[in-house]
């Protein structure tokens, strides 16, 4: 039931990365362990040190003290082991984000020759990780030692105890192994809270993470279903700010009308690739609007709005699965998908090129759409972006990843395929000249970004 709610909010419009399902798989985990068990039976404590009272004053006495020194090395635990914890966490999730980023990169470090050196970053980075760990749990190991050692100790000085009273003849002789019992059955949920505290004090992090990550989920929108745009695109007094919290993107205002084509140019690190971002719905403004057909691209419900607007990124940003699954958006198998897949692919002039690979549109593409070359990559995204029938808005970010006749032939036909479809087109470039060469002799100039 959350796995859903979480996986939206890690593909929002100002995702925080992927860390929540991290954090939601160790709450899971934590929840099928005996430390669960024990978070259970805890609330029965009470009701075992009634009954020792009942037993005897003395023997109530001896596991009502035993449990609060109990509580106390808890405490003392969960002291001295939660920050060590949470930056070991922090620190292997790090490292394990960098390994993976090794691997998706590996021919270009060895091209590089900086194997050793970032094997070595590596394994610095996993040793700090353990050494925090390691810290963390020889503290929790020498506390729950202590706590299981006290709790023996009391069994047997609750016998030693109850024999005295006996002797007294203030209980029976089968008072005695009764109170051996009961403090046993008091103290253990205790014991056992002591021993799993690191992994609980772990699984209470994560929680506290998941907790703010959907504080402002809210229930679902439902989103009214609006027609179908014409294309006219507005923005009103666009603003970005970046990670530092300076403005990346500042009052941004223009509008281009259906069959009408906007070019944007400037220097890179000007906010072009923040912008188209925008325009395509991939991240919402911190400021000012941006209108499809006059209704606010957050009225539209995203996937939806996927479908309106063909955008191709500065990267392509292809996804592990088949050629065909990237090109039609991985919709559900079936010969529509495969005819629309198979028809975008040859208005995109990528058809041929798929035809000579291995397993032609079958091919399967690995972690992050590694198997291709990077002009093949940037025509299988603007096949994906042809995919659909119901474009309405064209977006593209440096559309110059291959300089050969062919590919600049299908931008070329795609822009006025476009343009005669009465669809408003954009287009992001470093240089005036890239939208020259391509665009038709109908494009409205603007300036630099």
């Amino acid at each position: 039931m959350l796995a859903p709610q979480i996986l939206r909010k890690v593909l929002g419009a100002n995702p925080r990365g992927s860390v929540p399902m991290r954090d939601f798989d160790m709450v899971r985990q934590m929840i099928g362990t005996p430390v669960i068990a024990a978070v259970f039976d805890a609330p029965w404590t009470p009701l075992f040190v009634l009954v020792a009272f009942l037993l005897h004053f003395w023997i109530g006495m001896l596991s009502l003290v035993s449990i609060f020194i109990l509580l106390g090395l808890a405490w003392w635990n969960q002291r001295s082991t939660r920050k060590s914890n949470e930056a070991a966490n922090e620190t292997m999730a790090a490292a394990q984000m960098s390994a993976q980023t090794l691997s998706l990169n590996s021919q270009t470090v060895r091209a590089l020759g900086m194997s050793g050196r970032l094997i070595d970053r590596q394994l610095g980075a996993r040793s700090i990780g353990l050494d925090r760990f390691a810290d963390a749990q020889f503290a929790g190991t020498r506390i729950a030692a202590m706590s299981r050692f006290f709790r023996l100790f009391v069994q047997s000085a609750a016998l030693g105890l109850g024999a005295l009273l006996a002797i007294a003849g203030h209980i029976s002789a089968g008072a005695i192994i009764a109170a051996s019992i009961i403090l046993s059955r008091a103290l253990q949920p205790v014991e056992a809270l002591i021993s799993g505290w690191p992994s609980l004090n772990a699984a209470a992090a994560a929680l506290r993470h998941l907790a703010d990550t959907l504080e402002d989920s809210g229930p679902q929108r439902i989103y009214t279903k609006l027609p179908r745009p014409s294309g006219r695109l507005e923005v009103e007094q666009v603003g970005v700010r970046g990670a530092n919290g300076r403005p990346v993107l500042l009052n941004v205002s223009f509008d281009v009308a259906p069959a009408e084509m906007l070019g944007i140019i400037g220097p890179s690190g000007s906010g072009k690739t923040t912008l188209a971002r925008v325009l395509a719905g991939a991240i919402a403004a911190d400021a000012g609007t941006v209108r499809l057909d006059g209704a606010q691209l957050s009225d539209w419900q995203p996937d939806e709005l996927g479908r309106l607007v063909g955008y191709v990124p500065q990267e392509p940003s292809l996804f592990e699965g088949t050629i065909k699954e990237n090109i039609a958006r991985f919709d559900p198998a079936g010969a529509q998908a495969d005819e629309a897949a198979v028809e975008a692919a040859q208005r995109a002039g990528a058809h041929d090129m798929i035809l000579k690979l291995a397993q032609g549109y079958d091919t399967r593409l690995g972690p992050l759409g590694s198997g291709l070359s990077s002009g093949q990559a940037q025509r299988i995204a603007l096949a994906r972006a042809r995919s659909t029938a119901t474009l309405s808005c064209w977006c593209w970010t440096n559309p110059t990843p291959s300089s050969t006749p062919k590919a600049r032939a299908a931008l070329a036909r795609t822009v006025n395929e476009a343009l005669a479809r009465q669809c408003s087109v954009v287009m992001i470039a470093h240089r005036k000249a890239v939208l020259d060469r391509r665009a038709p002799a109908r494009w409205k100039p603007a300036a630099p970004a």
